[in-house]
């Protein structure tokens, strides 16, 4: 979302911070978590103010990287069958 904010493809935000385009995509499908030197380019990149090099430095320490509520709700989706 913020990549789009910002009018950014995937390939030309990979290119401003010096990674592949599927290792964006990856990203931002949450199959992957940004190393704290590609976390730190995305904060400048995207002006963030931080939130990238928060959150990896949240998954160093082992701290949740969400609210509690919002973890319950993630569990709950998760256990979803998918049927409406």
């Amino acid at each position: 979302r913020l990549r789009e904010e910002a009018g950014l493809t995937q390939a030309e935000l990979a290119a401003l911070v010096y990674v592949s385009a599927s290792y964006i995509a990856q990203f931002e499908a949450g199959r992957r978590k940004p190393k704290s030197d590609v976390a730190k380019r995305l904060d400048e990149v995207l002006k963030t103010g931080g939130t990238f090099s928060r959150y990896v430095q949240k998954l160093i320490t082992n701290q949740p990287v969400f609210a509690p509520h919002v973890m319950s709700f993630l569990d709950l989706e998760q256990e979803a069958d998918g049927s409406y």
